[in-house]
């Protein structure tokens, strides 16, 4: 043994040594690594951007080759429809919508170049195909208004008519920077990532590489080895591959001195474990665990090595520690380690007190002292918990409650394990302080714990609600601590009344501390929203005209220095996707202010613009153009709104040439009211605290002068909610709070009132509150990952035990539970998925209807201005537009002939052509309605297209739900919430419900199960009381009459083979004696005889006869002996064996008994050398003993000492009488009515014939301790 320690020594001093001499070699080896760097950085820079020029020409190439495969099979395709005679339009379009193309942008063009099938917005048109016809066979790139595309023409040629095909793969894309496309990546995206560095793609094979020596640019070429672009992307830069270099020999470094700390922890903690003292183990171990977590933040580990959202500090970061929780994943360890913490400090308080060391005398003032510590910790602890929950709301930018999603982000994910481990970790810590109060107070009392414990849990609530009203600011609700501190106290009542496993106590705690820490998480929720909904107040009114002209004049500056604005003055381009990428990038969108910006040449004629507005005053600028200055800002009134308008004007030049010029017209207060009819892609994202609440679902009002001027759409405010906003009591800071009945539903308002020269405003905001199901659905979406964690990790730790057992089996209560969930959830989920999906059927129709109506009162109201009038189209359908209030747009064969949002067309955000699908279903197939799915920026939406006839034309009106907001009676996400929470509330109650009755079921079972094992192992006293009057308590009855008479009768055969053994002994007896008797009565006789006679040989026969009578007296002792063994116990079978198992089985034998019995055992395996049988009968005997004195709970606490196995079995019983205590162990000694008095003495015959002793150790009123001391096998 000694041998193998000194080994395992000598292997870590081994390899603590060589991660010393590894850290030390690389510390030297990086200045030699760096210069040889530095010295051979000419070649390695070529070669590292030829590598990366490589790379990239790869990528393209592989989009080549995949638009090639792409046309080929549409070529195979059109020959087989043109030999089987079905080349027909429509047939084509089916061929070109088919799935495997849907990546691709397909036209097919006639031999005249007329478009005859597309299935996107065509990349090319007629034009620009004839001038690339010359192409044929060979990919290039072209732009299309928002995207660049690499596109392959191809010419086919059949019998009686010939095809041009164009197939595109979009490589970039100008989007919006919404979430949604923030998280689509394009081509050109993937690229940059791939190679860690930006990249600028110039197209055309004209194009010519940036004059800029910190750039890299190399050309281009296609599959014909053409050159049809340059991509441009900065040098590999010495200085970074320095630093990269450095920075992987400090990671190097810090995994390096990461294993020397660990290794050396190991070693500390085998140390720590030595000691006797559980407080100075709990202080070192924790002081090594928390040292190893500063540690890990100091060498940025893992969040240094690890680059994704769960290390990313946008998505959670907390000041605590210094910016140790700065990260879901740094969050993750930092909780952790206090887990570990908090368990190892719970295990040791808990045997500490088991151990029955903490019952010593203390002083009163001692006792007194340390309650009060416990219960201030016990406050502190509630307030840490509350506040971390609040940190986890409000120092992060994930919305727990915003949006519904079954399946969570990692991160998210991540930060509800985070809180699920905070909450188990707060409660283990509150528990053992709990614990230590409970045994200070028991230890003083002694009698009635239970009355005491209910007075200490009322005094806690007590200082609970006085420590939270001296606070400035109070964490949680009264009502939520409330239950906070009765979890606890509850758990600590199970903790001591209750017989189950560790891992099941685990279990409820990990579901209590949830339910706390779920409740917290959305009370602060409710915060963060509240808080929210005062600053999108003010967000509303902080837009003035100081700023509206900083960040045009903003906006202008960074124009000026638009290169690629320059650029397309210069040669040329889609003027109005520039303007829209002008718009997109500068504060107007970000802060939400509406705008027109136009783009002008040189004769101040109109190149293109973009709105984001649809104000009819946002005219362009034209009369402010001016030569002479670069930047003008002018202040205007807007003719048609109440707000103001400012105006700004830039002079582009190319040195002293003028290219052009830039208008920007913006309004002043542009909020709320002027974002309800923009399309949701053109709102900005709301970022920080603002997007705690869905912006789309606030109410707002506007009062001036005391009366109601403006308001949301579909909600208007009654005299009686305008009476009581006048009426609020606001403070000196303008600001209050109201609670009003808005359309029958709960509103909470935040108001402003401020002063304006057009006199007192009052600007209200107004946010629904949440309904009993919205809050149902919010508790269970977090609930619900926790439940699922805390099943995953006991379903393991269950696994794991269950290796260890050597059978195992499903209880029949188990099988209950399964069957009843499996009869009642999955209908449930049945019933879910039926409503979800009729719902939603209900929902497509209702959209469809409304869609179709609009398009019939656009057909009803234009048809007849088309058939019998000379107005211009575009004219009748602007009139229709206006007077019907409907935003539709309008396509002829050819393309879209109008829209009540052209700005939206010409940037190119919707496709100027016919959607393909209504095309081939509309026109090719004369239907006269058709619906699909759009995808705009990220956004899909729903299209309606109906045909409208003109004089001689056949033109197509779409209308879509983007641009015309339609209410649903129950929206999807409503739907979600509403279904998630009242069916996750149904589930709980299921399972509660399914728990209790298979319970009740299977009670019965187990001590009928209990009772026959019992009677197995020859225990007749066991019986079974079961309250029932049906089946179970007939075979209740029955078994107990059986086990009565099986006892009576073993009591009779008993008494008649006693009495039949008697008689054989007897005559046994009998003829053994009366054997040597009769030699003895001859013998006396024939001395009496010599005696009488005088015989001479009187002497002689009397030596010989006493001989004889000496002889068989031997005889009858020898016989005496023999009757005398026969009538000894059978020995024991002495062998080596493992007593844990053997206790354990005795334990099991009492499983189903009301009184609470547990086994404590560090130990697997101790090795003792005894009879199996004769050690259950003992343990069996003092537990017998101490249910008979009245114990509600026995404790059976084995360990192993140095040479001895000691076996300590406690009970809370009545104790034992000081003047009965000498005899316990007599034999035939008893105090009870029934029994022989050979229990206690036959156990302590055994064990000291095993070289072992028992002996009561403690014995009073509160109960009984006997030690049991075994000699451990050699």
């Amino acid at each position: 043994m000694q041998i193998a320690t000194l080994k395992h020594k000598k292997i870590k001093l081994t390899i603590l040594t060589v991660l010393v001499i590894v850290f030390i070699a690389s510390a030297l080896i990086e200045p030699i690594l760096v210069n040889n760097k530095k010295e051979s950085w000419g070649e390695t820079s070529k070669e590292l951007a030829f590598r990366q020029s490589q790379k990239i020409q790869d990528a393209f190439d592989v989009k080549s080759s995949n638009l090639i495969s792409r046309i080929r099979k549409i070529k195979s395709s059109l020959r087989m429809l043109n030999e089987e005679k079905r080349l027909t339009q429509k047939n084509i379009f089916e061929e070109i919508l088919k799935k495997e193309f849907s990546r691709y942008s397909i036209q097919i063009n006639n031999s005249q170049l007329k478009l005859i099938a597309w299935n996107s917005d065509p990349v090319a048109d007629s034009i620009y195909l004839y001038r690339n016809k010359g192409l044929k066979g060979q990919t290039f790139f072209v732009k299309k208004k928002l995207k660049q595309y690499l596109s392959l023409i191809d010419f086919l040629e059949l019998q009686n008519q010939s095809f041009w095909i164009v197939v595109s793969c979009p490589i970039s894309e100008l989007a919006l920077p919404t979430k949604v496309n923030l998280e689509r990546i394009s081509f050109l995206d993937s690229l940059r990532q791939a190679l860690s560095t930006d990249i600028d793609l110039l197209l055309g094979s004209n194009s010519k590489a940036k004059q800029d020596g910190r750039l890299y640019s190399v050309p281009i070429l296609n599959n014909f080895k053409n050159k049809i672009g340059v991509v441009s992307f900065l040098k590999p830069a010495l200085d970074l591959q320095v630093a990269s270099l450095k920075a992987w020999l400090q990671q190097l470094q810090n995994i390096l001195l990461l294993l020397f700390s660990w290794l050396l922890s190991h070693e500390i903690v085998i140390t720590i474990r030595r000691s006797n003292s559980r407080l100075l183990k709990f202080t070192l171990l924790s002081m090594v665990i928390l040292s190893n977590r500063v540690l890990l933040f100091f060498l940025e580990i893992p969040s240094g090595l690890i680059s994704n959202s769960l290390s990313d500090a946008s998505n959670f970061s907390s000041r605590f520690g210094s910016g140790m929780v700065r990260s879901p994943l740094e969050f993750f360890v930092t909780a952790v380690s206090f887990l570990i913490i908090s368990l190892y400090g719970y295990r040791q308080i808990i045997d500490y007190y088991k151990s029955q060391r903490g019952n010593g005398k203390t002083s009163l003032l001692a006792d007194s002292a340390g309650v009060v510590i416990a219960v201030f910790l016990y406050l502190l602890l509630w307030r840490g918990f509350g506040a971390s929950i609040r940190s986890v709301i409000f120092d992060s930018t994930i919305r727990y409650f915003k949006e519904f999603a079954l399946i969570p982000s990692p991160a998210v994910f991540l930060m509800c394990v985070n809180i699920l481990i905070l909450g188990f970790t707060i409660f283990l810590s509150s528990l053992a302080l709990l614990v230590f109060m409970h045994r200070i107070l028991l230890k003083r009392i002694g009698t009635n714990e239970w009355k005491y414990l209910v007075a200490l849990f009322f005094v806690v609530q007590i200082l609970g609600y006085v420590f939270d009203r001296t606070q400035a600011q109070p964490q949680g609700t009264d009502l939520i601590r409330v239950f906070f501190f009765t979890f606890s106290f509850a758990i600590l009542y199970f903790l001591i009344a209750g017989n189950k496993e560790i891992l099941f106590r685990y279990f409820l705690y990990s579901l209590a501390s949830s339910i706390i820490a779920v409740s917290l998480l959305t009370y602060y929720n409710s915060q963060l929203e509240k808080e929210s909904l005062k600053n999108s107040a003010y967000d509303l009114v902080r837009v003035n005209e100081e700023q509206v002209q900083f960040i045009l004049y903003q906006t202008l500056i960074e124009a000026k220095n638009n290169s690629a604005l320059h650029e397309d003055l210069k040669t040329g381009g889609d003027y109005s996707s520039t303007a829209f990428s002008i718009w997109m990038k500068s504060l107007l969108y970000r802060e939400g202010i509406n705008a027109t910006i136009t783009l002008y040449d040189v004769q101040k004629n109109i190149l293109g613009s973009f709105s984001s507005s649809d104000e009819s005053d946002l005219e362009n600028s034209s009369v402010h153009l001016d030569t002479n200055k670069d930047i003008q800002i002018i202040p205007q009134q807007s003719t048609f709104s109440v707000g103001k308008k400012v105006a700004g004007v830039l002079t582009i030049r190319d040195a002293d040439k003028i290219l052009g010029y830039l208008s920007i017209t913006a309004i002043i207060n542009s909020n709320h009211f002027r974002q309800e009819s923009l399309p949701k892609i053109l709102i900005p994202e709301r970022v920080g605290i603002l997007s705690a609440v869905d912006y789309d679902n606030l109410k707002i009002y506007e009062l001036m002068n005391k009366e109601l001027v403006r308001s949301s759409k579909g909600s208007e405010l009654n005299d009686e909610n305008v009476r009581r906003i006048l009426g609020a009591p606001f403070d000196h800071f303008g600001e209050t709070w109201l609670e009003l009945e808005i359309n029958s539903e709960m509103n909470l308002l935040f108001l402003i009132k401020n002063t304006t020269v057009q006199g007192e405003k009052i600007l209200a905001i107004a946010r629904e509150n949440k309904n009993f199901t919205w809050n149902l659905s919010d508790f269970f979406k977090i609930f619900f990952i926790h439940t699922v964690v805390i099943f995953i990790i006991s379903l393991f730790l269950w696994l794991v035990n269950l290796q260890k057992r050597i059978t195992y089996s499903i209880s029949f209560r188990a099988k209950l539970i399964t069957a009843f969930l499996i009869i009642s959830v999955v209908p449930l989920f049945l019933i879910a998925a039926y409503i979800r999906n009729l719902t939603e059927e209900k929902n497509s129709q209702t959209l469809a209807k409304l869609m179709i109506e609009n398009i019939n009162q656009i057909k009803n109201y234009v048809e007849p201005y088309l058939i019998s009038s000379d107005v211009n189209q575009k004219l009748i359908f602007e009139k229709a537009s206006r007077e019907l209030n409907k935003k539709f747009s309008v396509y002829s064969i050819n393309g879209e002939v109008f829209s009540s949002n052209p700005s939206l067309y010409e940037a190119g955000l919707f496709g100027e052509k016919l959607n393909s699908e209504a095309y081939m279903n509309l026109i090719s197939n004369k239907n006269n309605f058709y619906l699909g799915k759009e995808e705009v920026q990220g956004e899909k939406i729903n299209s309606a297209f109906g045909v409208i006839h003109a004089a001689n034309v056949v033109l197509v009106v779409e209308v879509n739900d983007m641009l015309n907001k339609s209410s649903l009676p129950l929206s999807e996400f409503e739907l979600d919430v509403f279904l998630f929470g009242v069916f996750s509330f149904a589930l709980i109650i299921i399972i509660v419900i399914s728990t209790i009755l298979s319970g009740q079921i299977s009670y019965p079972i187990k001590k009928l199960t209990a009772a026959t094992r019992a009677v197995s192992n020859g225990d007749l006293s066991a019986g079974v009381s079961i309250n029932s009057k049906g089946e179970l308590g007939e075979l209740a009855s029955g078994f107990n009459m059986m086990v009565q008479k099986i006892r009576q009768n073993q009591i009779d055969i008993a008494q008649f083979e006693r009495e039949e053994a008697w008689r054989e002994m007897a005559k046994q007896v009998a003829h053994e004696i009366k054997n040597p008797l009769t030699p003895m009565k001859l013998s006396v006789q024939q001395l009496i005889t010599a005696y009488e006679d005088k015989s001479p040989k009187f002497n002689s026969i009397f030596e010989k006869v006493t001989a004889t009578i000496i002889s068989q007296i031997e005889t009858l002792k020898n016989i005496a002996s023999e009757f005398s063994n026969f009538a000894r116990m059978p020995s024991a079978n002495l062998v080596k064996l493992n007593i844990v198992p053997v206790i354990t089985e005795v334990i099991n034998l009492y499983s189903e008994q009301k009184s609470s019995l547990e086994f404590v055992c560090r130990e697997k395996e101790i090795v003792v050398v005894a009879d199996s049988d004769h050690l259950k009968r003992t343990l069996v005997n003092l537990i017998r003993n101490a249910w008979q004195a009245g114990a509600a709970k026995i404790e059976i606490r084995v360990i192993s000492s140095v040479g001895f196995c000691s076996i300590r079995v406690t009970d809370d019983g009545k104790g034992i009488d000081r003047e009965n205590l000498p005899k316990i162990f007599e034999e035939n000694y008893t105090t009870k009515i029934t029994g022989m008095g050979l229990g206690l003495s036959m156990a302590k015959k055994y064990i000291e014939s095993i070289n072992g002793k028992i002996v009561v150790e403690k014995t009073d009123s509160s109960g009984t301790t006997f030690l049991i001391s075994i000699p451990l096998a050699q």
